[in-house]
């Protein structure tokens, strides 16, 4: 979410001073409304209750699944973005539920449930802009180029081998050998 207030304050053309910027990337992440309670206005939505709603451009990160327990329909996190073996990953509105909430959201760190600030946002995303460049640099130079220029995967393989070659090429990037 962080890369996208960076990229949407960055796409917008204005010309502005550092912490403007970092105040639009705030307001486009937690909304103008008080960071405890929901937008108010549905013409603007945050980007953490868009993520919260599995809605726009969060769509597709979740599948619908019904809890028998509940006995309503929860979104949970597909596997392919978790990396880990977990087997769900909830996503609610709610403070008790383990996984994706607000106060995740929302915190610095799991450990810190200090809100995020512009700042921490804006260089989120601007570390997020600098490892997708490393990404697709890493990309031209390997076996999975015409994956990124055409969309079709090598003979034998799945669009889950491409994004685990992508993350162990950055591994290797970051660790070393």
């Amino acid at each position: 979410m962080s890369f996208r207030c960076y990229n949407d304050v960055c796409g917008g053309g204005d010309s502005k001073k550092a912490p403007e910027l970092q105040d639009l990337a705030f307001k486009k992440y937690h909304g103008d409304t008080l960071l405890t309670q929901p937008s108010q206005e549905e013409d603007h939505v945050s980007y953490v209750d868009q993520c919260l709603k599995g809605i726009t451009m969060f769509e597709y990160l979740y599948r619908v699944e019904p809890d028998f327990v509940q006995g309503d329909d929860v979104l949970v996190m597909k596997e392919i973005y978790t990396c880990q073996n977990v087997h769900r990953i909830m996503v609610s509105n709610k403070k008790e539920d383990q996984g994706i909430n607000k106060a995740v959201l929302t915190s610095t760190s799991l450990s810190n449930k200090a809100n995020i600030t512009g700042r921490n946002i804006w260089d989120n995303g601007k570390k997020v802009e600098t490892n997708g460049k490393k990404a697709l640099a890493l990309l031209e130079h390997s076996e999975y180029k015409q994956y990124y220029v055409d969309g079709k995967t090598l003979s034998g393989t799945v669009y889950e081998d491409f994004c685990l070659w992508i993350r162990q090429a950055m591994y290797k990037e970051l660790k070393g050998d």
